[in-house]
């Protein structure tokens, strides 16, 4: 087969909404509840489709003028890689991840990373991606979406990993940005699988959030993304030092940026 690939334009939108949501059908129908379906589709509506282009890079796969697949990243994060089931084997897949890695690649990330449904965990594991997490969300009544948090490192790895951050407790010391927004309340659950580690954290002025990333020697390097209690949502990048404080517990010296703004965050964390 032919397959050409492009960024997407404003005219293709409602068609790349529709093989998204006929892929999600199909290839779900008979893994998760109608409910859990519906929790899917609802990440990939036509607005949040339209905003991800513009806050980062959605690239289309063409067979004969029509869209069989695509693929959206923003910051580090790949998501929303579909491929109509009928394309599904044929090396359409790959095509769309090896060109986003390359945009990745571009912009001198060290890592991309992903949410993956069951179903295609086992393509990004074939593709080089690592399992930190396997994690369940409860949507409408009893039925759960089951999903695993995949990363990958773009560069060569430098350094075994001495450190653990794996089913740790950290709270936030120090905590304080040049909005004057404090974080002393906000504690941090932490996972980890080899050089890799994903927090989720919530409290104080923070209602939920989320960091991944990658080790390498003393140096912590991730993206966030967090929602405020008043509903704002902010993403960025950050690094951190790791060592050992006084009490001889781990200590996370952070400074975080946030995307698109001049904001930054100074913060420890301590584990608990």
């Amino acid at each position: 087969m032919n397959f050409n690939i492009f960024h997407l334009q404003t005219s293709q939108i409602d068609e790349l909404h529709d093989v998204i949501e006929n892929t999600v059908t199909e290839c779900y129908n008979n893994i998760y509840a109608r409910e859990v379906i519906n929790y899917f589709l609802s990440y990939h509506n036509t607005e949040i489709i339209t905003d991800d282009a513009i806050n980062g890079t959605t690239v289309v796969l063409l067979n004969k003028d029509k869209i069989i697949g695509s693929g959206t990243l923003v910051g580090t994060n790949l998501r929303r890689l579909f491929v109509l089931p009928q394309y599904q084997k044929k090396g359409a897949g790959s095509i769309i991840l090896d060109y986003l890695e390359s945009i990745a690649n571009s912009q001198n990330l060290d890592f991309t990373e992903l949410y993956s449904m069951i179903p295609a965990a086992d393509f990004y594991f074939k593709k080089g991606y690592k399992t930190i997490k396997t994690c369940e969300y409860k949507t409408d009544g009893d039925n759960y979406a089951c999903y695993r948090r995949m990363i990958k490192l773009l560069k060569p790895k430098k350094n075994i990993v001495t450190w653990n951050f794996n089913d740790k407790t950290f709270k936030i010391t120090n905590g304080y940005d040049n909005r004057k927004n404090l974080y002393n309340n906000t504690l941090c659950n932490f996972y980890q699988s080899d050089e890799f580690a994903m927090g989720t954290y919530s409290g104080g002025l923070i209602k939920d959030g989320e960091l991944i990333g990658h080790i390498d020697n003393n140096i912590f390097k991730y993206s966030y993304e967090q929602t405020t209690i008043s509903g704002f949502k902010e993403s960025g990048y950050g690094s951190g030092t790791i060592s050992f404080n006084s009490l001889n517990k781990l200590r996370i010296v952070n400074r975080s940026d946030f995307e698109a703004t001049d904001n930054m965050m100074l913060f420890n964390f301590e584990e608990v």
